[in-house]
């Protein structure tokens, strides 16, 4: 990684605005779980292209994971708007929607990623848990039993089973409290599976 960090400030050395590679540069210190740094670059990759979806997606999820989830929404909400149909938007200001306990508007994009991609699983076991939370047990069974259909297709039983622990578990849990979904992390393309 250390490698790649100095072949990106070369190269903006050369090209300090080219919006590819500070976006591809936050990508990095994002990997490198410096946060605060991959957030400064996708700003400035968005100087440089403002109508860059995945620039703005990453950085909704990079202050996500700061935990700074209203202007995460923002960001996220903003890529949307130049990219109504990217699931994967959709999936992300979800998850920011979900850690601000508005699970309404998180099961909205919930299923709105799920339309536009059916075999999202990440997107489908958080919608479960969504529903639970939200105390639509029929629902979120409903949804965990397509989990465990589509993870068992995908070579990946074993999420559908955390998945059920998991939503047993919060059922046990006083109303008012949460449980984390997937966590957040920013890829230049197709989807984030759930941490194992």
């Amino acid at each position: 990684m250390e490698l790649a960090l100095q072949a990106f400030d070369q190269a903006l050395a050369a090209e300090p605005n080219d919006g590819y590679t500070l976006s591809n540069l936050g990508l990095v210190l994002t990997a490198l779980e410096r946060f605060e740094e991959a957030a400064e670059r996708f700003q400035a990759a968005l100087r440089a292209d403002p109508k860059d979806v995945y620039s703005r997606n990453n950085l909704g999820i990079v202050l996500a994971r700061l935990r700074r989830f209203p202007e995460a929404v923002s960001q996220l909400q903003q890529a949307l708007q130049h990219m109504p149909d990217y699931a994967e938007g959709h999936f992300n200001l979800a998850l920011a929607h979900y850690e601000l306990l508005e699970y309404t508007t998180a099961v909205i994009h919930f299923e709105k990623a799920l339309q536009l991609e059916p075999d999202l699983l990440t997107a489908r076991g958080n919608l479960a848990l969504t529903l639970a939370h939200l105390g639509d047990l029929e629902m979120s069974r409903q949804q965990l039993e397509k989990v465990r259909l589509l993870a068992e297709a995908q070579g990946r039983a074993q999420y559908a089973e955390e998945l059920s622990r998991d939503i047993d578990a919060l059922l046990a849990v006083p109303a008012g409290k949460k449980s984390t979904p997937a966590s957040m992390a920013p890829k230049k393309t197709g989807k984030k599976p759930k941490k194992k």
